[in-house]
């Protein structure tokens, strides 16, 4: 190291001296740190740099670090120095190799560069981590401002370094970023603040943003327009920064009196510590006293960053601790609805049932009016309770948009016709307008579709007292979809501009003073709003008070058929005039098993499969199951999930322990009664391929197996009759029909619903009949000692089983007592069942009896045959090993060659035995059945 004197003359730094003769013979540099620097050899110029030809703004070169050739050889020559200085500082020279300088500069600013790595590393870390988590959770991070301060308090480090002349080629553009980061770095700290103090000091922040601001925005246009370079300006920048550190710390002061700086008290650890730190390095900056370093101001920034870190990760935590409490008492909400409203639901559908009995047999006219009423307040109640679950439902996320294929028509139709009874007894009238271009069917979730225009009708008709309500569908069609436009007008009393925002909350009603006449919970528009938000639409409405109100929403949907739906009226009559089942498939080929320990649920699947030719085999439990695909490779296993013993779940886990088991990969369905929401995940995470809700649609069965029966045993197209045959089977289905309507307990809509033709229902039926003794007998057990734990899993088993029976067959009331029952069962109310239980046994032998009147044959009508005692025998040995073999069929077709046959009396009690052992896959009471025949 030497020592060079200096003089200044018109603000240029003059320095000469003579080179050292004991100069070491390595130097080959002389380095200082400067601008506009011109160095001579005894006169003779050896060194220029400046840049004032090169850069795009400014007055003044950038200082860098200038590395002037002198060697050992140029000892006792004299070196003039000329260098221009906007600061007037001579930073430390240093002599030697221009390797070893490089290296004593880089070693000099290596803790700075280390520490602004680290800062720089730790804010991008901060801005991804918060950027994710906002996307995550649609909310952002309050962090990630102090992530970009941290980031551009690298920046502002590395370029006031030694390492902006080995990274940027134009040092001139690289001495300006670090002026930039010094005005931006501010602003990023105030909002961070504004936010974690909760905007109580935003105006003060405002005006020292607008502050900051006006000054760094006029020392840009002073620094480009060439009047100031952004050195000479830099004392007012400094100025915003000092207010801006004195506002935080007014900010400080005043939570700290108030106590709220406990709410970010980490945060105001680390920014103390980066205020000080700060100030250290402006001081250190203004004193010009040697070389400038940022030490003081990274290590302040890594303080702020980790105490925001801890601050952030604090808050994080409970922010996901109460969305977690939050969540759990929303769920906990939606179990209580749903609970409450099944519970509700189950008497209310028995008090409606016999309710309506009495409305069908009651002759006198006040009961009939009373009945009236109770249905009246029952289907409100029904309502509100569906209104309230559907809530429950979209709060859960459980509420799912299920798109079927839909016929538009017959949407329509089946909608206005809800609420047309309504509407004329208010002397409304009701008009409906539907584009005649519309395609007929569409792709969509059309209980949803109807649920809306049903809430939206109901609304219309109950606040309109004079006029009419306009429904109106049109349409564009858009390549294979439809853009469907519904309207429902009203000329009803109109909403006021302020009560609009109303009606899209829960549980609010408009103007309720003025409508508390009116019915209605307030759900019905929120319900309407969340379903169109699932399906990709929205509701509009515009209304004029005391004129009326248009609500309309438009709603996309895929075409399946594009014929034209033509006029509404005969498109209808046309669907019921030319409706006629015909099978979509048959598949001789295929073979499927069906596991259910309700043989009434096998007979259905049989009679509505009749027509596809699949071979169908039965297995009445999980045990038989087990054994049943051992023995045959099936195409399709339909598995019931609440049987005895061994339910659905642990019969299907159990497979892959069966030895021999064949079926493995055959795909399998789970069988239930209790559809509720997350039934399917349930299923499917316990290993079955989908799951079937029962009672059985043939329509939703069909699709199910044509998804998972193999393509090649599938042969598609209709399955032809002659004109005799459809003559006979309508004069057939005509006279079933008409001892079907003679029993009143029966709903006929409901048990065509699930069974195609009155023949299949009437085979159910009788199916139904020969099982029901036997299935109140069993219950009858059961709940004699239903305190015993496992009797009453087994008496919820098989009240289960006849609720679903009994719906079934269309026999709603019985089935609704059933399901009372069931749920007293499953909560252990033993009090219930001890009330209900003789109620509904009676309910039950009523049922029986009157569909005993409809399957009876007069025995003179039949031509039996004289008992054939070895014929017996060979028959029963074979019926034994059919059982024993589980081959129903066979089993099936001896009990029908029997039963041709005349018995003695005492016999005749042992043959029905057996035919109900029979028809219930019970092998046991089979053995015994046949040993008592054989006596």
């Amino acid at each position: 190291m030497i020592d060079i004197p200096a003089k200044n003359e018109k603000g240029t730094q003059i320095i000469e001296t003579i080179i050292p003769k004991n100069l070491d013979e390595r130097v080959s540099h002389l380095c200082f740190r400067g601008q506009d620097l011109s160095a001579y050899l005894d006169g003779k110029l050896i060194y220029q740099y400046s840049t004032m030809g090169k850069r795009w703004f400014g007055q003044i070169s950038p200082e860098c670090y200038l590395l002037i050739p002198v060697t050992a050889a140029d000892a006792g020559k004299v070196l003039r120095l000329e260098m221009a200085s906007s600061n007037g500082i001579l930073y430390q020279p240093y002599v030697g190799s221009e390797f070893g300088i490089w290296k004593f500069l880089i070693s000099l600013y290596f803790g700075e560069i280390i520490i602004a790595a680290i800062v720089f590393l730790i804010g991008i870390l901060t801005i991804l981590f918060s950027a994710i988590y906002g996307i995550l959770n649609k909310r952002p991070m309050d962090i990630i401002y102090l992530g970009y301060a941290g980031m551009l308090s690298a920046v502002w480090l590395d370029m006031n370094s030694v390492f902006r002349q080995i990274m940027f080629q134009n040092v001139s553009i690289a001495s300006e970023i670090p002026f930039y980061m010094v005005m931006l770095i501010p602003f990023s700290v105030i909002i961070y603040l504004n936010e974690i103090q909760k905007h109580r000091f935003e105006k003060l922040y405002r005006f020292v943003g607008i502050f900051m601001g006006t000054v760094d925005a006029i020392s840009c246009i002073l620094h480009i327009t060439g009047i100031k370079d952004l050195v000479s300006t830099f004392i007012f920048v400094a100025i915003g920064c000092f207010l801006a550190i004195a506002s935080v710390v007014y900010t400080f002061l005043k939570d700290l009196y108030s106590r709220k700086i406990q709410e970010y008290r980490f945060v105001a650890f680390g920014l103390f510590g980066a205020f000080v730190c700060s100030a250290i390095q402006l001081a250190m900056y203004f004193s010009r006293s040697g070389n400038f370093h940022g030490h003081y101001f990274a290590i302040g920034m890594l303080i702020l960053l980790i105490c925001s870190s801890v601050y952030t990760i604090q808050s994080v935590f409970h922010i996901e601790k109460d969305k977690q409490a939050a969540e759990m008492a929303n769920e906990a909400k939606g179990r209580f609805l749903a609970h409450m409203s099944h519970e509700i639901r189950t008497p209310i559908n028995a008090v409606l049932g016999m309710d309506e009995m009495i409305l069908r047999e009651s002759r006198e006219l006040q009961v009939r009016e009373y009945a009236l009423d109770i249905q009246n307040a029952g289907k409100s109640l029904l309502a509100l309770i569906n209104d309230i679950l559907d809530v429950s439902k979209i709060d859960s996320g459980k509420l799912e948009i299920i798109p079927v294929e839909y016929d538009v028509s017959s949407l329509i139709h089946d909608t206005v016709n809800m609420i047309y009874q309504k509407a004329v007894s208010k002397e409304l009238e009701v008009e409906v307008y539907v584009d005649e271009k519309l395609p007929s069917r569409l792709m969509g979730d059309d209980v949803r579709i109807r649920q809306v225009l049903l809430n939206l009708l109901n609304n219309a008709v109950k606040y309109t007292e004079h006029g009419s309500v306009t429904l109106s569908v049109t349409g564009e069609k858009k390549e294979q979809k439809v853009l469907l436009h519904f309207e429902v007008k009203d000329t009803g009393v109109g909403i006021r501009e302020e009560d609009k925002p109303k009606l899209f909350e829960e549980f609010q009603r408009i103007e309720e003073s003025r409508h508390r006449n009116i019915e209605g919970t307030g759900l019905g528009m929120s319900i309407t709003l969340q379903l169109l938000k699932l399906m990709g639409s929205h509701l509009e409405v515009t209304s004029t008070y005391g004129e009326g109100s248009d609500f309309f929403f438009d709603l996309e949907q895929d075409i399946i058929d594009e014929t034209p739906v033509g006029k509404l009226s005969e498109r209808i009559k046309q669907q019921e005039q030319q409706y006629v089942y015909e099978t979509a498939f048959i598949a001789p080929d295929a073979d499927i098993l069906v596991v259910d320990d309700n043989a009434i649920n096998r007979k259905v699947f049989r009679s509505l499969l009749k027509d596809t030719q699949m071979r169908i085999d039965e297995a009445d439990s999980g045990e038989e199951c087990l054994k049943k695909v051992v023995n045959k490779k099936y195409d399709l296993i339909f598995l019931d999930h609440m049987m005895p013993g061994m339910d659905g779940i642990e019969t299907l886990h159990a497979f892959p322990e069966q030895e021999g088991n064949v079926n493995l990969e055959t795909p399998v369905i789970a069988l239930t009664a209790n559809a509720v929401n997350g039934a399917k995940e349930m299923f499917l995470q316990n290993g079955f391929d989908d799951f079937f809700a029962k009672p059985i649609m043939y329509s939703k069965l069909e699709k199910l197996l044509q998804k998972y029966l193999p393509q090649n045993k599938i042969i598609e197209g209709d399955v032809m009759q002659s004109e005799e045959q459809i003559r006979r089977e309508a004069e057939e289905t005509a006279q079933i029909q008409q001892r079907l309507e003679t029993v009143s307990e029966l709903n006929l809509e409901y048990a065509y619903l699930h069974n195609k033709a009155p023949k299949d229902l009437l085979a159910v039926i009788e199916e139904f009949v020969q099982m029901a003794g036997t299935d109140a007998a069993t219950l009858d057990a059961f709940e004699k000692n239903i305190s015993d734990g496992d009797n009453l899993r087994q008496y919820r088993v098989k009240v289960h089983a006849m609720k679903t029976s009994a719906a079934m067959i269309g026999a709603l009331t019985v089935s609704s007592i059933a399901k009372l029952l069931e749920y007293a069962a499953r909560d252990e109310k033993t009090d219930v069942i001890k009330t209900m239980h003789p109620i509904f046994m009676e309910q039950w032998k009523s049922l029986n009896e009157q569909l005993q009147t409809i399957c009876s044959v007069e025995e003179d009508e039949q031509e039996l045959k004289d008992l054939d005692k070895d014929l017996l025998e060979q028959e029963l040995t074979l019926l034994t090993q059919a059982m024993a073999e589980y081959d129903v069929d066979v089993a099936d077709g001896i009990i029908e060659k029997l039963s041709h046959y005349r018995y003695p009396d005492e016999k005749k009690a042992v043959f029905d035995e057996l035919a109900q052992a029979v028809r219930g896959l019970d092998a046991e009471a089979v053995i015994g059945a046949v040993s008592k025949m054989l006596l």
